[in-house]
């Protein structure tokens, strides 16, 4: 049974927008901005920076194991799909898009377009710096995940498509 589904993604590629209606038609929690307040508030810090790369790497791990213990969740990022990789409940996916893409997204959200392409390509190279320091593991870690999907097609197809293999990886753990 799939009861918890990863999604890590590219940055501006919509990954927060699709988790939300992957989650709202399932009717399971998104484990996304819940997972950003509820770290600081374990380590009892307002503000991340003053605590150890560490001890937030720890509290983060017993959070999304937490969520993932409650099942029918999804849980967008914060390493979910390396601290999940083993567990046959869980349908790990990769989100990704052409670069113009991702720059046209972040524009549409108001961002300029020196800002919007700085950031495509900075924020990835901070997760990839992330996932090697902390799971000694290549970004994106493609043998972990189940399918790696490019968003170009759209939101609402990305959905689909998701939950189209939400339900037959259900079938194929069921038999």
């Amino acid at each position: 049974m799939v009861y918890i589904i990863t999604i890590e993604r590219e940055y501006g590629c919509g990954g927060g927008e699709i988790a939300q209606l992957v989650a709202n038609r399932l009717g399971w929690k998104l484990w996304d901005q819940h997972l950003t307040e509820e770290i600081p508030r374990l380590v009892n810090a307002p503000k991340l920076s003053l605590v150890d790369r560490e001890t937030i790497l720890k509290t983060t791990r017993g959070v999304v194991e937490d969520a993932a213990k409650m099942g029918n969740c999804v849980i967008l990022g914060r390493g979910s799909q390396q601290f999940l990789k083993n567990r046959q409940d869980t349908l790990r996916i990769f989100l990704y898009a052409p670069r113009a893409d991702k720059v046209r997204r972040l524009l549409s959200r108001g961002k300029s377009e020196k800002d919007a392409e700085e950031l495509v390509d900075s924020v990835d190279g901070e997760r990839a710096d992330f996932v090697r320091k902390y799971f000694s593991a290549d970004w994106p870690d493609r043998p972990i995940y189940h399918a790696m999907l490019n968003t170009a097609i759209g939101d609402e197809c990305t959905a689909d498509m998701i939950l189209s293999l939400a339900q037959t990886y259900q079938r194929r753990c069921s038999a």
